[in-house]
């Protein structure tokens, strides 16, 4: 038996065209922010490769719905969308987790300066190890979760969505 192909129901691509939008948009939303007492250091999508990842999978979305149109096999369709919604909540977890760490990672490099610089003897005479340095240091900033990494989070879902909507039926 032949595989089916099929346009997307009007379901599929009002979801598979939001996710796309949501993937883009996110890109240039603050996907997460450290506010270091002094100061705020924000993030948004396109300052990393983050920004670059959802673009390409919605620029991948929307070739997939282009494509679905000139009679792709549903089976593809369906299978790529599903690809790209989980790698785009993938992303986002994965977002999470990096802003999670980030003030561990900030001052890691603090710590190694300080440590490079030769004040780390000086502290240590007065007994401030680099430890202490560290946790102090962390005590003192806050992660703030932006809009970006759940916007793109919104978009995979959207995308799934599109992907389990796909009609059934010979269109």
């Amino acid at each position: 038996m032949a595989e089916r192909r099929t346009r997307p129901s009007a379901v599929a691509l009002v979801a598979a065209l939001a996710g796309a939008v949501l993937l883009v948009v996110s890109a240039f939303l603050v996907w997460g922010s450290l506010d270091i007492g002094i100061g705020t250091i924000s993030e948004k999508g396109t300052d990393s490769s983050a920004g670059v990842a959802v673009i390409v999978l919605a620029v991948g979305v929307v070739a997939v719905l282009v494509g679905s149109f000139a009679r792709l096999p549903r089976r593809f369709v369906r299978g790529a969308w599903a690809l790209f919604g989980v790698a785009a909540i993938g992303l986002g977890i994965y977002a999470l987790i990096q802003i999670n760490n980030a003030p561990t990672d900030f001052f890691a490099g603090v710590t190694s300066a300080i440590k490079d610089s030769g004040v780390s003897g000086l502290l240590g005479n007065l007994g401030i190890d680099q430890k202490t340095v560290k946790d102090a240091a962390s005590q003192i900033v806050s992660v703030n979760y932006g809009p970006g990494v759940f916007v793109a989070m919104a978009g995979g879902v959207a995308t799934l969505v599109a992907a389990l909507a796909l009609n059934r039926r010979e269109g």
